[in-house]
């Protein structure tokens, strides 16, 4: 068979996975149900808000990233120059919280600061390629 026959076939499949068709499932970035991660809150502020489902986005593989739907008020920010997978920053310019999948440094900012500890469920996720949906509750 040459790549001539093939790429009829191969636009077939792609079609019928997109609209659905029988026996082919749709292509989607959203996990078929929305895993659980627990984290453990180590700034006021963030506790208040938990559980919460937010919608998490790889940045290269080095964490997950999820908007929050208001800012964190922190009292006494703990501005971070490093991190370990399973620790959770808060970027209150973006307003964002940032789950870290590996260890590694970071330019030390005021605005980059540390709330939390996921304790379970890192691995859901770091399967997460995008508009992931995962409910965060306390540990």
């Amino acid at each position: 068979m040459t790549l001539r026959m093939l790429a009829p076939i191969a636009a077939a499949l792609l079609l019928m996975g997109l609209m659905g068709a029988p026996g082919c499932s749709n292509i989607s970035d959203q996990p078929a149900t929305e895993p659980v991660a627990a984290i453990h809150p180590t700034a006021t502020g963030l506790a208040d808000r938990l559980p919460v489902t937010l919608e998490f986005s790889d940045r290269m593989g080095i964490a997950q990233v999820a908007q929050l739907p208001a800012a964190l008020d922190i009292v006494r920010p703990t501005p971070i120059s490093g991190y370990h997978a399973g620790d959770v920053a808060y970027s209150a310019t973006d307003q964002t919280l940032i789950v870290f999948l590996s260890d590694g440094t970071a330019a030390p900012s005021e605005d980059l600061v540390a709330v939390a500890k996921v304790t379970s469920g890192l691995d859901a996720l770091a399967g997460c390629a995008r508009k992931c949906s995962v409910r965060v509750g306390g540990a």
